[in-house]
């Protein structure tokens, strides 16, 4: 019997996301990854949600390997700058917070008593008071390891979730690295063509200097969009009426490592920017809608804003959507290939994430009935929609500086989703009848945690609170496990060594 001969078209992170979880799956079959070095990819600084941790695991490679090789720094959160334009910040943490176990459910017992004192939630956020004073959610134990190859994680005791932040390069570089030391052939050539059977497959593609055969193909071409789109011209759903945002202009500032393990979010007169830390240097950038201003003026605003000049390589545009049938045949789209959101909530490799959990719970070769490939491509859908409309909810804010957030939402009305899950939060907060089809992306706290940013109406649960001196000891308790903590920097300068 021949073996199976999976290909991805494409070599950023999704593509050998997608390339090492398929050899993982199928160590029998040959994995090939068809990228050429005069493409590129997009790369920059690159944060991600905790489940791409998930993914490491899952493949074996050590966490310890990025921080090394990828410039890579930990990540507990978001911090959401200025949003309400009141020089204010909140916090949109990963985790839930330690110390209490006084309840099943203290974490949310603690939210109702801060939402009925009318308190920000960033108020007993356990991410936030670790990032104001630098630090991880590490302990050291008190072991020692056996030997230079034990995993240096096993170091410490651990007190949050985390996800990464990495150089978007080097890190596509490094899995490369670790693809090709397991069997993944790299194939450094450009596609002229694909050769489809008399059912629609694809069963070879057509190089410059070969053919390869087919018998399932991961299309990751990023914005390309070279097969899903193209080939097979899938149905694109835009998310353009309520997600206005249309072009960035990235940007680096250096900085000294010791850095606080968060995104940073701040809001703009007419967008947002954003800034990733990574060893050395932060990768910022300004998103915006270029309905107001152009890309000379964004860069403008941003050195008005950080007090010092920036220099910006290029700006890039954008159309926020996604394919609304990503399997198509013996072909499926993953990461920017898939769809594109602006990235307010580190989404893109969580999604890229998902996407493949499904796919290889489902069997890359199974006899799939066109009613389980509607099924699957129902929930991608169902997913990359509830993302758009979560990152829509962040912009329902009291800012009024400019007539970008004057007229937001005039001309980018609620879809009914959002209206109807902000009404249940509004009612009560523990309220969730508006489920998706298949799973949440977003649960009650994150919807929670926005709103109450951005100073949405939240109600609570008066049956469900903690007494007063309880939550004063769940605040200080977290106050003390972040304390105890070790900084950031030392983690990183440990797991460098």
């Amino acid at each position: 019997m021949n073996k199976k001969q999976i290909v991805v078209a494409g070599g950023g992170t999704a593509g050998w996301m997608a390339a090492l979880w398929a050899k993982h799956e199928y160590p029998n079959a040959d994995v090939t990854v068809v990228a050429s070095n005069d493409i590129g990819i997009l790369g920059a600084g690159e944060g991600t949600t905790p489940h791409f941790v998930e993914f490491l695991a899952k493949v074996n490679i050590p966490i310890e390997r990025l921080i090394k090789k990828c410039k890579a720094t930990f990540k507990v959160g978001i911090s959401f700058d200025d949003w309400n334009g009141d020089g204010e910040a909140y916090f949109h943490p990963f985790s839930q917070q330690p110390g209490l176990d006084l309840y099943d459910d203290n974490e949310g017992a603690m939210v109702n008593n801060l939402l009925h004192s009318e308190q920000k939630l960033t108020t007993a956020c356990f991410g936030d008071m670790l990032c104001k004073i630098k630090k991880a959610p590490y302990r050291f134990r008190n072991r020692v390891l056996a030997n230079s190859l034990e995993n240096k994680m096993l170091s410490f005791e651990l007190f949050s979730v985390v996800g990464v932040h990495f150089d978007a390069r080097l890190l596509a570089d490094e899995l490369k690295i670790v693809g090709v030391e397991r069997n993944i052939k790299h194939v450094d050539d450009l596609i002229v063509d694909a050769v489809q059977d008399e059912s629609g497959c694809i069963k070879s593609l057509v190089l410059q200097s070969q053919q390869l055969d087919v018998d399932f193909l991961f299309d990751a071409t990023g914005f390309a969009r070279k097969f899903i789109g193209k080939l097979f011209g899938a149905e694109w759903e835009s998310y353009a009426s309520y997600l206005p945002m249309k072009e960035a202009v990235p940007f680096f500032v250096p900085h000294d490592d010791d850095v606080e393990p968060m995104t940073l979010a701040k809001a703009m007169r007419f967008g947002w920017m954003w800034r990733i830390p990574v060893r050395g240097r932060f990768g910022c950038g300004y998103v915006y809608d270029s309905d107001y201003i152009n890309a000379d003026q964004a860069v403008q605003e941003i050195e008005n804003t950080l007090g010092f000049k920036v220099e910006s390589p290029r700006k890039f545009t954008f159309n926020p959507g996604s394919y609304k049938t990503p399997l198509v045949k013996n072909c499926l789209a993953v990461g920017l290939s898939q769809g594109f959101v602006e990235p307010l909530e580190a989404t893109s490799l969580w999604v890229t994430y998902m996407t493949l959990l499904d796919m290889f719970s489902m069997g890359l070769f199974a006899e799939r009935s066109e009613i389980v490939a509607k099924a699957f491509n129902e929930k991608c859908n169902d997913r990359n929609t509830e993302v758009a409309h979560f990152l829509h909810a962040h912009y329902l804010s009291s800012r009024n500086d400019s007539t970008f957030w004057r007229e937001f939402k005039t001309k980018n009305k609620s879809p009914e989703p959002v209206k109807n899950r902000l009404a249940e939060l509004a009612f009560n907060s523990n309220f969730n009848l508006s489920e998706p089809k298949f799973n949440r992306m977003f649960g009650n706290k994150s919807w929670i945690v926005v709103s109450n940013g951005v100073g949405l109406p939240v109600g609570y649960d008066a049956d469900k609170r903690l007494p007063a001196f309880f939550a004063k000891a769940y605040v200080n308790n977290a106050r003390q496990i972040a304390m105890s903590c070790i900084p950031h920097k030392h983690v990183i300068d440990y797991l460098s060594l």
